[in-house]
């Protein structure tokens, strides 16, 4: 299994992926950004963090350790990145990564090396549910119903493993291919 931690050592993320060039999303806590599977092109969502606190390390553990659940996004793994890489994901310059790495020097009191900043690989979902609901102003009751059910069975899948999700929104709520709902951003 790609990613896995062994040793306090995460595979490099540029062994496995490649970049699309596309930024799906970006926030204060670092960015998420399309790639591929270099072994099949499968399309995957990386989701690369600015610093590291103990709110990523709690996400991380979490994505790598929480059961699967069917309504939940699904994690593939978690990998280091090179300098370039890193600048790049955070769009920032070269320059101005010794300052961001003294934030990540944190990070080895979770058992990664200072070099070894996390990189989130998950599933890559097409859609989120503020852009589907916006889309379909003729959606069923059926389908609206559905889809609730879903939200709610992966709220109470959460639930049972003592979780709470904390940013339940249109956002962070999915629409994969099949048209079935997964959660996302659980940290």
């Amino acid at each position: 299994h790609h990613g896995s931690n062994r040793n306090g050592r995460y595979d490099l993320l540029e062994a496995y992926y490649k970049s699309a060039g596309v930024v799906l999303g970006s926030g204060t806590g670092g960015s998420v950004r399309l790639y591929y599977r270099k072994s099949d092109n499968r399309r995957v969502a990386v989701k690369f963090f600015r610093r590291d606190t103990e709110q990523v390390r709690r996400e991380l553990t979490l994505a790598q350790t929480l059961p699967a659940h069917p309504h939940l996004m699904q994690t593939l793994g978690v990998y280091r990145m090179n300098k370039s890489t890193r600048a790049h994901a955070l769009s920032l310059p070269s320059a101005e990564l010794s300052r961001v790495e003294v934030a990540v020097v944190e990070a080895s009191k979770a058992g990664y090396r200072a070099a070894d900043v996390p990189a989130l690989v998950t599933d890559y979902y097409p859609d989120d549910l503020f852009a589907v609901i916006e889309r379909s102003e003729d959606m069923s009751a059926d389908e609206r119903d559905k889809l609730f059910a879903q939200l709610l069975y992966a709220v109470a899948h959460l639930q049972r493993h003592g979780l709470a999700h904390r940013d339940l929104k249109l956002e962070n709520a999915c629409v994969d291919e099949t048209g079935s709902l997964r959660l996302i951003d659980l940290g």
